[in-house]
């Protein structure tokens, strides 16, 4: 009876033992049966699927600001992939949607997020061997904050964008941003920052277009002029008639702004007028609105005194 009793006992103890394995083991191999694994990237292709349909619909909808959320969503999902390209587009798409319904006027906080995200679509476009698409993205920025009369922050982009378009090679782009930066610099009255400008338009022009070279040249003069810094205008105008030993284009130019620069201490505001109006046909409107500046001043001032 006591040998009976042992061996059930041991029989039952390792049946449950063999039941409790069985069942654990079926219970793992239906877990991993049932479980749909989903890796972030298929989730956000899903979601990147499902984002570009409803902002189609928004922008049919005519409901711009939420389709430029959506939009933005969505560059979010094409970070998540890895797509650069696809989430700066999305990104640029986002900012004009943002801005259509109050472009001439938008608030602070539509302005602030354009600048924004067009930023980020031109810093996910900046890489090797083309920057020109990062270039284009601030020329675009700088252009509007222009239009706005934000002029040292559009300035600033202009020159982020003539620095990128130069990488590749676009001299007559970077030639074309230097110099809507300079009429920032002229309306904004950063006559410093100008001079450095000009300078960079003198460099970038230099062996690809001798007009812009010249021009770049000519902004120099009038921009210390401006500054009243006798001596750095003296430089600039010897760059100046170097290059138009170059070319006869520049001769009337020239000879006008030696006069200018001659004057010297003892301006006249009624001399200055008359070279001027002798300069006017040959300036660019930038160029027009920095004379009418520096005139302004010498009207107000019958003595400017120039730094030596």
């Amino acid at each position: 009876m006591q040998q009976y009793f042992l061996f059930g006992f041991f029989f039952f103890f390792q049946a449950e033992d063999g039941i409790r394995d069985a069942q654990e083991s079926r219970g793992l191999g239906d877990v991993y049966k049932r479980q749909l694994f989903r890796s972030p990237t298929a989730a956000a292709d899903e979601a990147a699927s499902e984002l570009a349909a409803l902002a189609q619909q928004l922008q049919q909808d005519g409901d711009t600001y939420h389709q430029a959320q959506c939009l933005a969503a969505l560059a979010r999902c094409h970070q998540i992939v890895c797509q650069p390209n696809q989430q700066a587009d999305c990104l640029t798409r986002a900012a004009r949607a943002i801005l259509e319904p109050h472009e001439a006027q938008p608030t602070p906080e539509v302005r602030e997020q354009y600048v924004e995200w067009m930023a980020s679509a031109g810093q996910l476009l900046h890489h090797p061997p083309d920057p020109t698409l990062a270039a284009s993205t601030y020329d675009q920025l700088a252009q509007k904050l222009q239009e706005w009369e934000l002029w040292e922050e559009a300035m600033g982009w202009y020159e982020h964008a003539a620095e990128l378009y130069s990488e590749g090679t676009c001299f007559a782009l970077t030639c074309c941003c230097l110099e809507s930066a300079l009429q920032c610099a002229v309306s904004a009255r950063a006559y410093e920052a100008g001079v450095v400008c000009s300078h960079k338009l003198c460099d970038a022009a230099s062996g690809v277009t001798d007009q812009m070279e010249q021009q770049g040249a000519v902004w120099a003069v009038l921009l210390t002029l401006a500054m009243r810094d006798k001596s750095a205008a003296e430089q600039a105008l010897l760059r100046l008639g170097s290059l138009s030993c170059r070319s006869s284009h520049n001769d009337q130019v020239l000879s006008v702004l030696q006069g200018l620069v001659q004057l010297g201490a003892g301006w006249d505001a009624n001399g200055m007028s008359m070279l001027f109006d002798q300069l006017t046909p040959h300036l660019t409107s930038g160029q027009q609105q920095l004379c009418l500046q520096v005139e302004q001043t010498a009207a107000t001032s019958r003595e400017i005194v120039l730094t030596t």
